[in-house]
């Protein structure tokens, strides 16, 4: 393995993450602009998972919903680590 290779498999480790979930709904290109520019973050979603969505950076279920205007259900769960098995897919920004 090159040295390339071995720091993005270190930095990918302690990237921190947070999942957003909204069961049984997608969620909207609006919300996902508003999350990006609220909170200026980079967003990841998958075409075939769209109740989810992978945000780079460790964010509150409070912080979201400010951004968002209130009134949106969803979970947030925060992970460390592009390689956690508990990403519901693999986010496009590693």
């Amino acid at each position: 393995m090159d040295l390339f290779q071995m720091e993005r498999e270190k930095t990918g480790s302690a990237l921190k993450l947070t999942v957003l979930h909204r069961p049984n709904h997608d969620w909207l290109p609006v919300e996902i602009e508003r999350l990006k520019e609220g909170l200026q973050t980079v967003v990841s979603s998958d075409p075939e998972k769209t109740s989810f969505l992978v945000l780079f950076g460790h964010f509150t279920k409070e912080q979201a919903l400010t951004v968002l205007g209130g009134a949106v259900e969803f979970t947030v769960a925060q992970i460390t680590g592009v390689n956690s098995k508990e990403l519901p897919f693999n986010p496009r920004f590693m």
